[in-house]
This record gives C-alpha cells, structure tokens and sequence, in this order.
C-alpha cells in the first residue's frame, strides 16, 4: 500500500506491507473498512475502529524523508504506531506502550566521499 496524506504540504509517500496480524477479541468487534477522498483529494482509508482490536506488524519504506512521515502516515490511515503519544490516540490511561514501536531494519547514506553504504 501507498499513503499520501495532502496534496497541500510537501510530497511525501511511503510504502508499507503488513507482515503479521495480532487480533483482539471483543464482543463490539464491528470492524469498519471504508475508502474516500478527503476534501483535498487525498484517499483516507478510515480503518478507526477497526484499529483498537487490532495490531500489526509492518514493513515500512519511506520512499520520501519527511520529519515524522512514518508516524504522520501510518496515523491517517488509523493505524498509529503502538507507544505514539504525539500522532496516536492518546487515553485517559495514557498510551498502550512506554516506548515508541519504531524500529530500523536497515539504513542506506552516502559517506563524505559520495560512496553508497548500507547500514543494518
């Protein structure tokens, strides 16, 4: 999947697959799985309640390098980062984790030289 969140900031598109799904049961699971355009044009998938009784496990590709674009993206489409107090739902127990859930597989830079290298 693709998310864009507006065409009236700066471009920013980031490629996600879900590798896992971890469900929780609830009597009130009626999950609601709706597609639109906003009034920007941007396509919102709303996936919100669906999102409480269920987590996911993605692999995540910036193909941009905004400041926050992951967190932002993966917020729109309702499926915040686990730990996210700043673009996740925030309770009045505070948030499901201690700690932000974001983690870096693997990283590629240019050296001072301009040589290409990957960390991992």
């Amino acid at each position: 999947l693709l998310s864009k969140v507006s065409h009236l900031g700066r471009e920013a598109s980031t490629r996600f697959r879900v590798l896992a799904r971890y469900r929780q049961e609830s009597p009130m699971a009626a999950a609601v799985h709706e597609s639109r355009s906003d009034a920007h044009g941007a396509h919102v998938h709303d996936l919100h309640a669906h999102s409480e009784l269920e987590r996911m496990l993605l692999l995540v590709h910036p193909l941009t390098g905004r400041t926050h674009q992951i967190r932002a993206h993966l917020a729109c489409i309702g499926r915040p980062l686990v730990g996210d107090t700043i673009y996740g739902a925030k309770t009045s127990s505070g948030p499901l984790a201690r700690r932000l859930f974001l983690h870096c597989r693997k990283v590629g830079l240019k050296d001072l030289e301009g040589q290409a290298f990957t960390a991992e």
